[in-house]
């Protein structure tokens, strides 16, 4: 028991940092210009099949494709804002003008993946609860915090894989909510928010 402990605990800070990157770029985006993009997690998946593909076609390691990736996302990125930003802070509510463009976008490119079904662990909707936990990850951590969604990813983590060890795995994910539940009614701008 000790031993599966401790390996609930190293895998628990692994995902809690993978929920953290992926929450920390979430955050950047709505601390900054107060956006709030809920195709996070579609981008989170169109990257692992542009890797699951590179690493298919071309053999390359998934540390090695992050020199394919990288540039195309970061490309993608700007045209994505150069393309909605704009148009959005026009707007006389950019924040739901936000939510309603990136979720238009989050369909588009899950419906783009339908096409690329070839690894069962990678699926077109594989995005939505990341996106979903990001958001969990920014409102534990603070919004507007990086370093609060790197809290906010460790402790979700971290609750998700040693509640794993005493309940069965699929409740798992309850009692991360249930900790978030408590963390927003005792302090609601998040364990690190800032002042």
């Amino acid at each position: 028991m000790i031993l599966l402990l401790i390996k609930a605990i190293v895998s628990g800070i692994m995902l809690g940092m993978v929920y953290a990157l992926i929450g920390i770029g979430l955050n950047i985006i709505y601390g900054v210009m107060r956006v709030v993009n809920f195709a996070h997690g579609e981008y989170l998946m169109l990257a692992a099949y542009i890797t699951y593909w590179l690493s298919v076609s071309y053999g390359l390691k998934p540390l090695t494709s992050l020199h394919v990736i990288i540039p195309v996302f970061i490309i993608s990125g700007i045209v994505m804002y150069y393309i909605t930003v704009p148009r959005l802070l026009k707007s006389e509510d950019p924040e739901m003008a936000s939510y309603l463009a990136y979720f238009g976008i989050a369909l588009i490119i899950s419906t783009g993946a339908l096409v690329t079904i070839v690894f069962p662990a990678i699926t077109p909707a594989m995005g939505s609860p990341y996106t979903i936990k990001a958001f969990v990850v920014i409102v534990l951590g603070g919004l507007g915090n990086p370093i609060g969604a790197i809290a906010g990813g460790l402790i979700f983590g971290l609750v998700e894989n040693i509640s794993a060890v005493f309940i069965p795995t699929a409740l798992s994910p309850v009692i991360a909510f249930i900790i978030l539940i408590i963390v927003v009614m005792i302090k609601p701008q998040g364990l690190l928010a800032r002042a």
